[in-house]
């Protein structure tokens, strides 16, 4: 198995099972490419001038709220509703006031 078809398993959507919410979201690039630009800049002025490097471009963000879910066990699976309804859940159901944002990463 190649390197790629090993990392494209670890890509693959995994059902949530078990006492937690886990809503997606998705948060689009900005319009303006004005941060990007700033972080560039930011980069090159650090550098002599003769290092080349590959740009990257703005992207979609991906994230997902992790919280307690109450009165389910083990593997009792997700229920079949829209993003927005599991975060609304997972504020309900959160004994505390901590929940976990997890943001994918990228080209930083």
């Amino acid at each position: 198995m190649s390197i790629s078809e090993q990392q494209a398993l670890t890509f693959a959507e995994r059902p949530v099972n078990g006492p937690m919410w886990v809503a997606f979201f998705n948060l689009p690039p900005p319009p303006e490419d004005d941060v990007r630009k700033l972080l560039l800049r930011v980069i090159d002025s650090m550098g002599d001038g003769d290092s080349a490097y590959t740009q990257p471009f703005s992207d979609m963000v991906r994230m997902q709220w992790i919280g307690h879910r109450r009165g389910v066990g083990r593997d009792e699976p997700t229920p079949p509703i829209p993003e927005f309804k599991k975060y609304e859940r997972l504020e309900k159901e959160n004994p505390g006031p901590t929940v976990i944002l997890f943001i994918y990463g990228g080209a930083f």
